[in-house]
């Protein structure tokens, strides 16, 4: 077994020169982008909410909160505005700290503190056995003492605020308080998923208004376009010359411009990245999207497939049937062709080419496929399940349902 471990391990190794990728790093989660597109607005806002630190250190202690959905680059955008703001600091010659902490990942306030207080300076800090009030004097007395200043993003703290109903918001503006008549040495970047901390009991929507003012920041959803901006950045830095075609940038574009996530179109772009690896393939096609975006989210089942109408089963067959692995839409004539040819095959009637049409309009809605309206026509796509696994599922239930009821022919 050993023996076949190591084989299997250097056979691994030897294909990763015929890989797709580059640098499969750059579509890591937590890899920070050289640049951020759509974010310049945002990206200016909090340079205006923060420009004290650098431009009258130790004047105020600046906040803000960033809220807004899964996948529109409230995460990342923290941190490039942190990392950045450190070097222009060091520039100006003020030593400023930046530090990001995810509330998900600690368990109270206290634990919190002790991970802000580890990751400032884990030999220096004595703070064990202290509360968390105790321990965040403890931090602040550290960097008056170093004359250090400390900006600090804490991510997902309306889930922290809800998860242990501790207003950890509070512990930094009343230490601003209590320490008003001496230097501000800590500003903070709140960040939260919508319009979540406003709906928690511990913060009235008027408070949060007078705690962050101007400074809130909203990031909505990205747009298919700017998806596909996104994605053409990343598949620069990641993959080799010519093996991901613009077909496959706006494919995935479309997919996760339903709900405008940056995070999930990157996900299926790694994912069918590994796809075509696996299978020794020069460039990824729409099929390895297909296949990728199954994998990350496997939402087709049969049971989505068995109540549909066979009219409904047979359209949607005639599209797998008529998309090649490597097309990521079919046009209406070419479904309208393969239906056709359905039909004969199992000796149903056909329907018209405006009911066909609106069969497509209505598998849509379930999310069965996806329609793109271009000036040419109308185009359909698989967007859910690889064809082929697909076109199995259908051929099989149809086959089933005709052997039960013959006479079944609309």
């Amino acid at each position: 077994m050993e023996g076949e471990v190591a084989e299997y391990i250097e056979v691994a190794i030897s294909k990763i020169k015929d890989s797709v990728f580059i640098d499969e790093s750059r579509l890591d989660f937590d890899y920070m982008p050289s640049r951020l597109p759509h974010r310049d607005a945002q990206l200016k806002r909090l340079a205006q909410a923060f420009r004290l630190l650098l431009d009258n250190p130790g004047r105020a202690s600046p906040r803000a909160l960033i809220f807004g959905g899964v996948g529109v680059g409230k995460t990342v955008l923290a941190k490039y505005f942190g990392e950045n703001l450190v070097k222009v600091a060091r520039s100006r010659e003020v030593n400023l700290v930046y530090v990001y902490l995810n509330c998900r990942t600690v368990e109270s306030r206290w634990s919190l503190v002790l991970n802000l207080a580890v990751k400032i300076n884990p030999h220096e800090l004595a703070v064990r056995g202290y509360g968390p009030s105790q321990m965040l004097r403890g931090i602040y007395d550290y960097l008056n003492d170093n004359d250090l200043y400390l900006l600090l993003a804490l991510d997902e703290v309306d889930f922290f605020i809800k998860r242990t109903g501790e207003n950890v918001i509070y512990d930094f503006t009343r230490l601003s308080e209590e320490l008003a008549n001496f230097p501000k040495r800590i500003a903070v970047i709140f960040i939260a998923r919508n319009h979540g901390i406003y709906e928690l009991p511990q913060l009235d929507p008027s408070t949060v208004s007078t705690l962050f003012g101007a400074n809130t920041i909203e990031l909505p959803p990205y747009q298919t376009s700017e998806l596909k901006n996104i994605l053409i950045q990343r598949t620069i830095e990641a993959f080799k010359p010519h093996t991901v075609s613009e077909e496959v940038i706006d494919f995935i574009a479309d997919i996760a411009g339903e709900q405008g996530d940056a995070r999930y179109a990157i996900e299926i772009l790694a994912f069918a990245g590994r796809y075509a690896d696996l299978e020794d393939a020069k460039r990824v096609t729409p099929e390895h999207v297909r296949k990728a975006r199954s994998k990350i989210h496997p939402r087709i089942r049969r049971d989505d497939l068995i109540p549909l109408s066979i009219q409904e089963k047979v359209i949607l067959l005639a599209v797998a049937r008529g998309l090649k692995p490597d097309e990521a839409y079919i046009d209406l004539k070419d479904v309208r062709k393969a239906y056709q040819i359905c039909c004969e095959e199992y000796d149903l009637t056909k329907i018209g080419l405006a009911q066909l049409q609106g069969v497509l309009t209505e598998l849509s809605k379930t999310g069965l496929i996806h329609m793109k309206h271009l000036e040419g026509g109308l185009l359909a796509s698989l967007p859910e399940i690889p064809i082929e696994i697909l076109r199995r599922e259908l051929e099989n239930i149809i086959r089933d349902e005709r052997s039960s009821n013959p006479q079944n022919k609309k």
